[in-house]
């Protein structure tokens, strides 16, 4: 007959005792307690040899914690993140395709025309898409005089060339000449525009250490928003991932697809960075593929006012049912 399984405690148990049972121990003779003693070690061993067959089972295969195979898992197994091997090839993948972009500028100086500011220099993050080109933010590379890369795990640095560059999205494209810099190097591929509390993950070179970070958030808002380079005010997204200096440029990573750039971050506030949707991107992208340059985003060229005032309505010659107030009201 199929033994029982004994029940699982957390260690108050001393050994040669019986899971489970009624205690009756004192009540049962020397050769029935060992053989029950028997029982439970026969019953433990078979634990534990069925130990590696579920964790194999369990990485191996997703689709046996979906079906009826899964009552043989326990909680923990269930809640557990995916970490088969594919995973971590897609990790790996990522982090090597981040590059940290140092770039050494000299701004003019707009008060005195005639001169130039002092040369100074910054670093910034990037990530490698196809045909060769590395992309990252428009203020990363502004104003510069000699850019250099960076691939993740080496020290050697890269003389980089921009090739475009789009300061009303805040987008840049460069690449290296050098095919020595592109040995194990994979293009990453975008994705959608994320929904509201999706997860992500932002990858870059953020200030406070020299190695690659990933911070993880949630998407909080979508919507158009102002770009803090150019003053545009394009799509946008708005997320709780820690963004700091440094950070601009590296890619915003949902299921190993890119969903957006790190950009910019909200001053006096906890937890508001911004990334650029991949709707921005393929214009960029679109651009440079179909003219050779970037041209730009389109524009009405007008400027509009709400009017909530009734002394500016009276002087337009408006009546209240064209205000929005009380359109909405109605």
């Amino acid at each position: 007959s199929t033994l029982p399984m004994p029940t699982r405690t957390r260690g108050r148990k001393k050994r040669g005792e019986i899971s489970g049972g009624d205690q009756k121990g004192a009540s049962q003779s020397v050769g029935q307690k060992k053989k029950n003693i028997k029982r439970v070690k026969q019953a433990s061993a078979t634990t534990t040899t069925q130990k590696p067959k579920r964790a194999k089972t369990f990485n191996s295969s997703s689709s046996s914690s979906k079906g009826g195979g899964a009552t043989g898992h326990s909680i923990e197994e269930k809640e557990r993140p995916d970490v088969t091997e594919d995973s971590k090839t897609s990790l790996d993948t990522v982090l090597r395709s981040v590059v940290k972009i140092y770039c050494t500028y000299t701004e003019p100086h707009f008060s005195l025309p005639w001169q130039m500011k002092r040369q100074d220099s910054a670093t910034s993050s990037g990530f490698v898409i196809s045909e060769k080109r590395i992309l990252g933010n428009a203020h990363g590379v502004a104003f510069h005089s000699v850019v250099r890369i960076r691939k993740h795990g080496t020290a050697k640095k890269y003389i980089a060339k921009v090739l475009h560059v789009g300061h009303e999205c805040d987008l840049a494209m460069l690449t290296v000449e050098d095919d020595e810099f592109w040995n194990g190097l994979h293009p990453l591929r975008l994705g959608g525009v994320p929904q509201l509390q999706d997860m992500i993950n932002v990858v870059g070179y953020p200030t406070g250490g020299d190695n690659i970070s990933v911070t993880q958030g949630i998407v909080s808002r979508v919507g158009v928003g102002k770009y803090s380079h150019t003053e545009e005010c394009l799509l946008a997204v708005q997320i709780d991932a820690a963004i700091n200096a440094g950070n601009s440029g590296g890619p915003a990573i949902k299921r190993n697809r890119v969903v957006g750039v790190a950009f910019e971050t909200l001053d006096d506030a906890e937890n508001i960075g911004y990334i650029i949707p991949t709707p921005v991107i393929n214009h960029f992208l679109n651009d440079i593929a179909q003219s050779g340059k970037y041209l730009g985003f389109c524009s009405l060229g007008i400027h509009w006012q709400t009017i909530e005032n009734r002394g500016m309505m009276s002087a337009l010659k408006l009546s209240r049912a064209q205000s929005s107030s009380s359109s909405s009201s109605s």
